[in-house]
Parts: C-alpha cells; structure tokens; sequence
C-alpha cells in the first residue's frame, strides 16, 4: 500500500506542475485518506504537506494552515525535525500571507525552523534561503529595516550558492528597495 500511496503523491506533484492544482488536490486527498487508513504517520504527513501547498496555491490560507499544522504534529511525533521545520516554514509563511497575520507566531515557526535548518547546512541550504527569505519579508512588514536587510543579504548568498538565480534576483531587488528607503 505504502507504494500506491507514493503513486498517487508522484501524481499529485505532476498535476501540479501542469497547473491542475484541482487533480492534485484529488490525489493528495486520496493518498492522506490512504495514509490514514493505513495509520502510517510519514505518508500522511508528506501527503498533508503537499495538501497545504495546493491550498495556498488555490488561495484557501486557511485550509493550508491545518494541512500544515497537522504535518508538523506527526513530524514532531515521528522525531523528523526536517520534516518539522518544513512544515514550520508554511506556517510561518501562511501566518505572513494571512488578511489578519500573526507576525509573533509566524517569527517563532520561523525561528524554530531556522535553528533546524542551520544544524543542518549546508545540506539544506535551499531550505534555509527560503526560511530566511520569509522571515525577511515579515521583519519588512513590521518595520525592523535593518533584521529584513540582513535576512536578505543571507538569503541572496545562499540562493547563489545553490545556483537559483530567481531567488538572487529577488533578494536584490528588495535590498535595492530597502537601500532606497534609507537615502
């Protein structure tokens, strides 16, 4: 069973990847119903995971942030800190994203997942990046200029280190708009 549930998060990410967030939505729903039934705690938290993306994709915050609050439980249950700070990330991200943030909750998900992903570098530097790209767009949001300047300094360096050249690109454009704020 634990390959048919595999199956179905292998289609899940190519119906993604063809911008059928809908058909990824049903195959995600398939495969944590599958997990579930199976009582097998890392399918359905890899299956809830890829669910909170499709929810963000699809607008609906609110349905991610249970998907993804529900992942960090069984991560956290499992003893998978990667698996935590993953979710972690989405949490803070979803928190960021929301009409009515919740900067303190998102800057600790943040937090916590950057103490996990920097244990773990340079394996993860990915990982690390886009936490450090989150957390700087919350600090620019509530005003810290100078953590958001750092934040993206970091963030930029280590996106060139792993050759995402997008995630360079946008790092300079913010420092360059936050250097412009200052003068």
């Amino acid at each position: 069973m634990h390959d048919s549930i595999q199956q179905l998060l292998a289609r899940a990410d190519a119906a993604r990847m063809a911008k059928q967030p809908e058909d990824a939505k049903r195959a995600l729903l398939e495969a944590a119903s599958a997990a579930r039934a199976q009582e097998y705690a890392p399918d359905l938290a890899a299956a809830l995971c890829a669910l909170g993306q499709i929810e963000r994709d699809l607008k609906d915050l609110g349905a991610a942030l249970k998907h993804y609050r529900e992942a960090e439980k069984l991560y956290r249950g499992l003893g998978e800190d990667l698996g935590v700070a993953h979710a972690l990330r989405h949490i803070g991200d979803v928190l960021r994203e929301r009409s009515a943030p919740k900067h303190d909750d998102a800057l600790a998900c943040y937090k916590e997942a950057l103490a996990i992903y920097r244990n773990c570098e340079p394996e993860r530097r990915l990982d690390l990046a886009n936490t450090l790209r989150g957390l700087a767009l919350l600090k620019q949001s509530t005003g810290e200029m100078a953590d958001a300047t750092s934040h993206w300094i970091e963030a930029r360096d280590l996106y060139a280190s792993v050759g995402v050249n997008a995630g360079v690109e946008e790092s300079a454009r913010r420092l360059a708009a936050l250097k412009a704020e200052r003068e």
